[in-house]
C-alpha cells in the first residue's frame, strides 16, 4: 500500500495465507495500519507502480 503524495510504502500482514505461501515481506509486518493526515497527505502524480494508493481526507483509492 502506498500512502500520500510521497508514496510511502507500507506492508500489512494479510490473513488467508498458508504458512508456506506467506510472502517474505509480510513475515514481520504489522497486522494493522493506521492512516493519518501526517502519513497520507496528498495524491501522487505518478501511480504507475502496481499497488494500492490511499490518501487522507476525501479517501480516494486507486489500485
Amino acid at each position: 500500500m502506498f500512502l500520500g503524495k510521497d508514496k510511502a510504502r507500507h506492508v500489512v500482514k494479510a490473513d488467508g495465507f498458508q504458512p508456506v505461501q506467506l510472502p517474505a515481506e509480510m513475515t514481520d509486518a504489522d497486522e494493522t495500519l493506521i492512516i493519518t493526515q501526517t502519513n497520507a497527505t496528498g495524491w501522487p502524480e505518478d501511480r504507475s507502480v502496481n499497488g494500492l494508493y490511499r490518501l487522507y481526507g476525501r479517501w480516494p483509492m486507486e489500485s
